[in-house]
């Protein structure tokens, strides 16, 4: 009584029988999906063989067309709790390209693989379970760019016949694999994340360098603390590229697999479209880019003639973004690079006048602060707000 459950594979409105294995302290208890008693008319079999037992999916079992109305009703229902009947209107989720089966396939341009033993004591590579540190060996991976999960089995092959060793709590080399490739494929780097610049590491990242699978870039990224964090802090170029160059967003933009940029080049490119649509046609504005990183939307506005200044606390980013506007061949007049916190530029800003303003903050939402000078006095002409996470845009 006053627990409610969440159950993985199962669907709305569907009856099942679960097993409870988790009681949480928040009153939410986590269960095991045993068996669909009553299935939803939208439950499908998963196209991944892999989808029962892999954390990579969760979504799978249902229908993508239902999918996508699950996201919008989830949205709709978020502003309703906000704004009440006087909501904002809901627009249809806009999908990914299907085959013929109705799924969307090899859409993510970053595949990343955590690598692992078998019973047998063979090397893997997979992906977590889902809510546990447990590594579930895969041998396809159906979301990722086929370059990439091509590039990333032919690193473990090497590895494995090398017999390097999987990173444990008692030694090891192997973490991770990551790859990048470009939309079109014709570019990728590939980084192999260890605890150390071992030896054993030469001939498998050799034999790489010369296999029919050779990425045009090749890292090795060191990594020797037991932490949450992907990478470690060091990366050295075994061979080629370090970066990959992306063209089909408009500018070019360059691409690390140790760096954060979209992983769906697909959707990038149609959330930027909705940006300069919503910013409109005429051209000239005077722009303000908050959160701005590596220059998603400030660079294909610059190139669409406005006047903008992108605002972005990484210094990193703001190096690769002032990288990718001179690959762009964009004027130093259309784009003003502020590499600062939001928080300590928007004071500064607002005593400016402004046509539009973009805001794209990160998961844990805006600042109220921010919010609240952004939209009481710089009180720009137009605002777009992206968000990748409505429950703290809600906020």
């Amino acid at each position: 009584p006053g627990h409610g459950h969440v159950v993985h594979l199962a669907d709305p409105g569907e009856k099942v029988r679960v097993r409870i294995v988790d009681r949480g302290d928040d009153g939410v208890s986590k269960a095991a999906l045993v068996s669909v008693l009553e299935a939803s008319p939208h439950r499908v079999a998963p196209a991944c063989p892999h989808a029962a037992e892999c954390g990579g999916c969760a979504f799978q079992h249902v229908a993508y067309e239902e999918q996508l109305r699950q996201k919008t009703r989830l949205l709709d229902g978020l502003l309703e709790d906000t704004f009440g009947p006087g909501k904002p209107v809901v627009s249809p989720m806009i999908g990914m390209p299907v085959d013929p089966d109705g799924v969307p396939r090899h859409f993510r341009q970053k595949a990343a693989f955590t690598f692992t033993e078998d019973q047998k004591g063979r090397l893997q590579i997979g992906h977590f379970a889902r809510g546990t540190n447990t590594v579930v060996p895969v041998t396809e991976c159906l979301v990722h760019s086929d370059r990439a999960n091509g590039v990333a089995f032919a690193i473990k092959d090497a590895m494995a016949q090398g017999r390097v060793p999987v990173a444990t709590e008692r030694g090891g080399l192997l973490r991770h694999v990551v790859v990048r490739v470009t939309e079109d494929e014709k570019e990728a780097v590939a980084v192999v994340v260890a605890t150390e610049e071992h030896r054993a590491l030469d001939a498998p990242l050799r034999q790489i360098v010369s296999s029919r699978q050779k990425p045009e870039g090749l890292l090795l990224n060191l990594h020797d603390q037991a932490s949450p964090y992907l990478f470690g802090p060091h990366t050295l170029r075994i061979d080629g590229l370090g970066h990959v160059k992306e063209t089909a967003l408009g500018p070019s933009f360059l691409s690390s697999p140790t760096g954060f940029f979209q992983t769906n080049i697909h959707g990038a490119a149609h959330l930027v479209r909705l940006v300069k649509a919503a910013i409109g046609a005429e051209t000239s504005l005077k722009v303000l880019d908050l959160y701005s990183g590596s220059g998603l939307f400030a660079l294909p506005l610059a190139l669409a003639k406005h006047r903008v200044t992108a605002v972005e606390e990484s210094r990193k980013a703001s190096r690769e973004a002032a990288k990718n506007a001179q690959l762009s061949g964009i004027p130093e007049s259309r784009l003003r690079l502020t590499p600062s916190k939001v928080e300590d530029a928007i004071e500064h800003l607002a005593r400016q006048e402004w046509d539009a303003a973009v805001i794209d903050p990160p998961r844990s939402g805006c600042p109220e602060q921010v919010m609240r000078t952004l939209t009481r006095k710089l009180a720009p002409g137009k605002l777009v707000i992206v968000s990748c996470n409505p429950e703290t845009l809600m906020d």
